[in-house]
């Protein structure tokens, strides 16, 4: 990924992208990198409500139209320490995690869009050569993050990957879990919804005034009953349930 970033303070003005050089565009490391630059940017806006809520852009390859929305931040995502050579190389940087973590709705549009662009740039690849559908394009977005505290604005690009219960990867898998676990009660019953974006209609009222276990209708699954929702995401021994399958980390 790379990143830009913008500052009304001084020592900022001019600054194009400080992931990629200084402002002399020398190549001198000697400016703070963006990775350490944001952190202090999230510790100045930790205690503002909205501090880490981040806007994340894609395009939908079918009308070629821009899609954007707000989406929470919940921090970066750690290397797996199974793996040794990953291991060394980042304590020989000396570098921080760049991977930024955030979850979704299998069912929602952005997963939907990305993952058909994906699709679509691969069969045009392949019925026109000349057509650049390179893999450097498949899940590209781009990520506006605004600090008022500080006055900041970083952008950054690169791709996503969604982490599903089909995962192969372990670590990616446990990561997951772990995300899943660390939600609030409130959030994980959102996945417990009836499909975003479709119509409101009055039965997922009364559907959920029907319903043992509160919330606001749905598509409960998980042997739950129709239309019901388990409160917070738990089992009625107040047990956090196993992620659903529209539960993706991203």
């Amino acid at each position: 990924t790379s990143a830009s970033t913008t500052s009304a303070s001084k020592n900022n003005v001019g600054l194009s992208d400080i992931g990629n050089g200084n402002e002399n565009g020398n190549g001198n490391s000697s400016i703070t990198s963006w990775r350490d630059k944001i952190e202090t940017s999230i510790a100045k806006s930790r205690k503002i409500r909205g501090g880490n809520y981040v806007q994340i852009a894609t395009v939908d390859h079918t009308t070629l139209e821009p899609r954007c929305r707000t989406v929470v931040f919940r921090g970066f995502l750690k290397p797996d320490p199974n793996k040794a050579k990953a291991k060394a190389i980042a304590k020989a940087s000396q570098s921080q995690p760049c991977i930024m973590k955030m979850i979704t709705d299998k069912r929602s549009n952005k997963f939907q869009e990305v993952t058909m662009s994906a699709s679509n740039l691969t069969s045009t690849s392949t019925s026109n050569p000349q057509q650049k559908g390179t893999c450097s394009s498949r899940n590209s977005a781009e990520m506006v993050w605004w600090f008022s505290k500080s006055s900041e604005q970083y952008r950054i690009r690169g791709q996503l990957k969604f982490v599903g219960a089909d995962e192969t990867e372990p670590y990616l898998l446990q990561s997951r879990k772990e995300q899943w676990d660390n939600l609030s009660d409130m959030a994980r019953e959102q996945f417990y919804w009836e499909d975003p974006g479709l119509t409101y209609s009055t039965s997922s009222t009364e559907k959920e005034n029907a319903g043992d276990s509160g919330g606001d209708g749905g598509d409960g699954g998980d042997g739950h009953g129709e239309g019901t929702i388990p409160a917070g995401g738990r089992d009625e021994h107040g047990k956090v349930l196993p992620a659903p399958d529209n539960f993706l980390l991203m």
